[in-house]
């Protein structure tokens, strides 16, 4: 039920914005400093990822671009909703690049692209300097990237 009423809260958003790019499951590398509430023994490189997830791209009426994801719940989470500023980058026929920023806290770069064979794909860099402090990198394959959708 609680999930239910979870997608009826963004249902509205959804709604009136088109999904760009579908994207699961991203997976990289993270490295954590010997900072903050970080000790030295697990300070360092270490595999991350974000296994379940759904990075989702929407683009609204009035071309405002938001990401939504899957937090580690399984709810969805929209980046503007969760206080986050977005905005593209870089836009071709491939590709498409979007930043977001929680000011004081996150930035992150998306990309979102259609490699030389076809395949579509996220590819994301975060870095984080609140409470545990990372600079990561991940990968996932997107199951829709319509670029083509684009207003800009």
């Amino acid at each position: 039920m609680k999930k239910l009423l979870i997608l009826l809260f963004f249902l509205p958003n959804l709604a009136l914005s088109e999904i760009i790019a579908t994207c699961e499951n991203p997976k990289g590398y993270a490295y954590y400093p010997y900072f903050g509430l970080i000790p030295k023994a697990d300070s360092g490189w270490d595999t991350d990822g974000f296994t379940g997830s759904v990075y989702k791209l929407t683009q609204d009426d009035n071309g405002n671009f938001d990401v939504i994801f899957t937090n580690t719940r399984g709810q969805y989470v929209s980046a503007i909703e969760d206080g986050g500023s977005v905005a593209p980058f870089s836009f071709d026929e491939n590709q498409i690049s979007i930043i977001v920023l929680y000011m004081g806290s996150v930035v992150e770069a998306f990309s979102f692209v259609k490699d030389n064979d076809g395949n579509n794909e996220l590819i994301f860099t975060q870095t984080k300097t609140k409470m545990v402090p990372k600079a990561s990198a991940y990968r996932g394959k997107c199951s829709q990237l319509d670029l083509y959708k684009i207003n800009i």
